[in-house]
């Protein structure tokens, strides 16, 4: 089943992705910097996302934006402190990621994406090769399309 993504679902999908990403730099940051980072998220005005569950078990998750560089900005804004104290954690245990951290800081001035984007999607690797992640991005193009827009950016 899919359904929308609330605030109260970021630690669920920050353990989801601290799992389902291990190698990739934002879940290297730890799980406390992801749940921080998606729950503000989350409350940005145009950012919204879907949750995949089987059994009431979360399986996967993404999440999409009609403005990323306002939102990144909003969310930098609002949760800059926590954010940062929470990435010192995973840089103090791999300095290498300290540049990585700052240009994730920097996005809001790099952000060339004009209209929606997919920030993030994820699945859990025990969930992984279902077609969860299919689902999601057709939850996310029925949702664009219902708001008018006939594309979206993807950035990796």
């Amino acid at each position: 089943m899919i359904r929308s993504l609330h605030v109260a679902d970021a630690w669920c999908i920050a353990r989801i992705d601290a799992a389902a990403r291990r190698e990739d730099f934002l879940p290297q940051l730890g799980r406390s910097f992801l749940r921080t980072l998606y729950s503000t998220l989350l409350s940005c005005p145009g950012v919204f996302g879907f949750l995949s569950e089987e059994d009431q078990q979360p399986t996967g998750f993404l999440i999409g934006c009609l403005d990323t560089g306002r939102a990144m900005h909003e969310t930098i804004r609002r949760s800059w402190l926590p954010l940062t104290l929470n990435a010192l954690g995973g840089c103090l245990k791999r300095p290498a990621l300290l540049l990585g951290t700052a240009d994730t800081f920097r996005y809001t001035r790099k952000s060339a994406v004009a209209g929606p984007e997919l920030l993030v999607i994820s699945v859990a690797p025990a969930f992984q090769r279902r077609g969860i992640g299919t689902q999601l991005l057709l939850a996310l193009s029925d949702s664009l399309r219902a708001q008018g827009f006939t594309r979206y950016s993807v950035t990796v």
